[in-house]
């Protein structure tokens, strides 16, 4: 029997380096945190326990090397940990060889929620200004999620009173 050399919908994946710096995870970006793409794994995905129209489980449509994992939560904290490793501090520090120069970077087209700006009927496009660091390194450039969630405490917009409003 030979191995297996591809699976129908599945995803090609990144290498681990520095993967505690790309947040969010998944193709979709459904999990923000490494603990939560354990977590992920752990319970055999989303939907395992699942039972869709005609009583027939989810387990039925799922490759057959999807399972639990059964990791305890320090089994999960040493998993999370371990990950973090895999991230070179040169690349947080933006330091040599992984200081960069100024750059702009493209943010969608000038303009407004209606309209955007033109002279010629081209739209202008906006750009953003990445300012250079140099070899001794500066601080890490802000993330996705950064300055909407730690990844420690979630806000779901509910004050927690059963009305269902913030």
């Amino acid at each position: 029997m030979g191995e297996r050399t591809s699976s129908p919908g599945a995803f090609k994946i990144p290498s681990l380096r520095n993967v505690a710096l790309t947040a969010p995870y998944f193709h979709n970006g459904g999990q923000r945190t490494l603990r939560e793409v354990i977590e992920f794994y752990n319970r055999g995905g989303d939907f395992h326990d699942h039972v869709g129209p005609n009583n027939v489980p989810q387990t039925a449509f799922m490759d057959f090397e999807i399972g639990r994992l059964e990791l305890t939560n320090s089994e999960i904290d040493a998993m999370v940990a371990f990950l973090e490793t895999l991230t070179d501090q040169r690349v947080v520090d933006q330091s040599a060889p992984f200081d960069h120069p100024e750059l702009f970077v493209p943010n969608g087209q000038k303009g407004d929620a209606q309209s955007v700006d033109s002279d010629d009927g081209i739209a202008e496009t906006e750009f953003l200004r990445v300012a250079q660091v140099g070899s001794a390194g500066g601080p890490f450039a802000a993330g996705f999620l950064e300055g909407i969630d730690n990844g420690d405490d979630y806000d779901d917009g509910d004050d927690g009173d059963g009305d269902g409003d913030d």
